[in-house]
């Protein structure tokens, strides 16, 4: 059997951290010691005859819903996680400000607000946003909502001309055209031909040019290309080779204004001078005259290897009756007819201003006798003939003379 003393007690009260104990004054064997280790948040509280083990305040999370008021760090070693949140496929009912929780269907941490659940801003986008908004690298995606670049650009592939087919809606920048192609689920085509019309207010203002292209505007043949307002082309309007009219059924053309007028359709120069008016209203054509009275007018000169007219043949039905000009090296006119019983031949008034006196010549041929005719004199516009027998004047006569209104005939030139 052991030593057994009985020693008289001695009773430290109190609370403190540490160490509390009950011991006597000789040191024997069987003396008892408590200790409280404070590095683990321990305190001992001795009153009366019992010793009282708590926790230091704030130490440690004791139960659910206990506030920590200072910081909670979590350094887990390689392999653990550290803390993990309450997650579910919905949200919950309730929450408190600050609360957190994963929904697993749209695989994004939600926090309260004091109000309702929400997604964090800034962690990242949800797989439920990214298939809306945004494009997956391998396509496999189809945004159903708007995708804005902000201020940035979209730079598209840069490749040489794409013979291979490839899908409805593809895009890419042709290195070699310098412009964009399309897919459009049969084959490659430039982006913006497939334009049927285009409108002020829709991306376009009348005070800019609507359409500009390094180097043509093609239009599709079965369609037509109108402009409803004056147009002014800096380099001009050129038709090249037409395989397939815009309006006719054969290979041409057609130029056709929307209401008939005398001016129907209009060529002019860059100071906006007519050059040639089509009368649509009248069938006349004029050049260098702006409201022509003929089926042709022309203010100007008429030069062509030969000239003529063209006629139903008076007599022969089914047939054309078709004269040469008389022609000579000068701008020449003339006037004939008869003379019997007078002796002046009276030359046309306007004729005055219309030739020159010093290039009139005339022709006389005796009637129904002979005679020995002459000219006299030519003076106030008329022509005095004679005849040697001084018998009665009877002939027939051409008076022919140069214009002087215009310039003389260059002949050989």
């Amino acid at each position: 059997m052991s030593d057994f003393y009985i020693v008289p007690p001695r009773l430290l009260t109190g609370s403190f951290d540490g160490n509390n104990g009950v011991t006597s004054f000789n040191g024997l064997r069987g003396d008892i010691t408590f200790t409280a280790d404070t590095t683990n948040g321990l305190r001992l509280n001795s009153t009366g005859n019992s010793f009282n083990f708590s926790i230091q305040p704030d130490f440690y999370i004791k139960k659910s819903g206990d506030t920590i008021t200072g910081n909670i760090r979590f350094s887990p070693i390689l392999g653990n996680y550290g803390v993990a949140i309450g997650s579910g496929i919905s949200n919950p009912s309730s929450g408190v400000s600050g609360a957190l929780f994963f929904n697993t269907t749209d695989l994004a941490i939600k926090v309260h607000d004091g109000t309702s659940w929400g997604t964090i801003p800034g962690v990242g986008i949800t797989q439920a946003a990214a298939d809306v908004r945004y494009l997956k690298l391998d396509g496999t995606n189809t945004p159903t909502a708007a995708l804005s670049m902000g201020s940035q650009f979209l730079r598209v592939a840069n490749l040489a001309p794409v013979s291979a087919p490839g899908l409805a809606g593809q895009i890419y920048f042709n290195t070699s055209s310098k412009r964009i192609q399309v897919y459009d689920g049969f084959g490659w085509t430039f982006a913006g031909g497939g334009i049927t019309s285009i409108s002020v207010g829709i991306g376009l203002s009348t005070s800019q040019n609507p359409i500009i292209d390094i180097a043509s505007i093609s239009v599709d043949q079965t369609s037509q290309l109108t402009w409803t307002l004056a147009q002014t082309f800096t380099t001009g309007l050129i038709a090249g080779i037409v395989t397939s009219p815009l309006y006719t059924s054969s290979s041409t053309i057609a130029l056709r204004p929307a209401t008939n007028s005398v001016a129907g359709v209009m060529f002019q120069n860059n100071s906006s001078q007519s050059v040639m008016v089509i009368d649509t209203l009248n069938n006349r054509v004029g050049i260098g005259v702006t409201n022509p009275a003929y089926d042709l007018e022309i203010a100007g000169e008429i030069s062509a290897t030969t000239k003529s007219f063209l006629i139903n043949h008076p007599t022969k039905p089914g047939m054309k009756l078709r004269y040469g000009s008389l022609e000579g090296p000068e701008n020449g006119v003339y006037v004939r007819g008869m003379l019997s019983g007078k002796n002046t031949i009276e030359l046309p008034e306007y004729w005055t201003k219309l030739v020159d006196y010093d290039s009139i010549t005339v022709n006389l041929t005796p009637m129904s006798r002979f005679a020995q005719l002459y000219v006299e004199k030519i003076e106030d516009n008329k022509v005095f003939v004679s005849d040697v027998a001084m018998n009665p004047i009877k002939c027939f006569f051409v008076v022919w003379a140069e214009r002087i209104d215009i310039a003389k005939l260059q002949v050989e030139i």
